[in-house]
């Protein structure tokens, strides 16, 4: 059983993604060649097939929060170029026993160290509280 929920930079709407980075001509030939390049935030490019795309968009992740009624936390950068951050905002709003913890200047990999650590001390606090 599954006792508290700690989230780092959570994906909840994969489609809204997909679609604030590419434009229906490119969705079209994504579904043409079957596979579609992106950069990852390593920068190392990735391929993912169009069956990830269909996979999107059954994903009702919001439904899914409404859904969790176990201690949630979830942190997230206000410089995250990878996931909006209004994700995360809505997210919480819709799970009945969260907390957003928002850290000034992380981007989505925490890439400084202070950023790091924050959150790694943001979820093993949470969980140690619920515990």
């Amino acid at each position: 059983m599954i006792y508290v929920l700690a989230l780092k930079s959570p994906v909840s709407d994969y489609l809204g993604l997909i679609h604030s980075r590419e434009d229906e001509q490119e969705i079209k030939k994504w579904k043409e060649k079957g596979i579609i390049e992106v950069a990852g935030v390593d920068g190392e490019t990735r391929t993912l097939k169009y069956s990830f795309y269909e996979e999107a968009q059954k994903v009702k992740a919001y439904e899914a929060a409404q859904k969790i009624k176990i201690p949630a936390l979830i942190v997230h950068g206000d410089e995250d170029e990878t996931v909006p951050i209004e994700q995360s905002r809505k997210t919480a709003s819709l799970i009945e026993n969260c907390r957003l913890e928002i850290i000034e200047g992380a981007d989505h990999t925490y890439s400084k160290p202070e950023h790091f650590k924050k959150m790694l001390d943001l979820i093993s606090e949470f969980i140690i509280e619920q515990s």
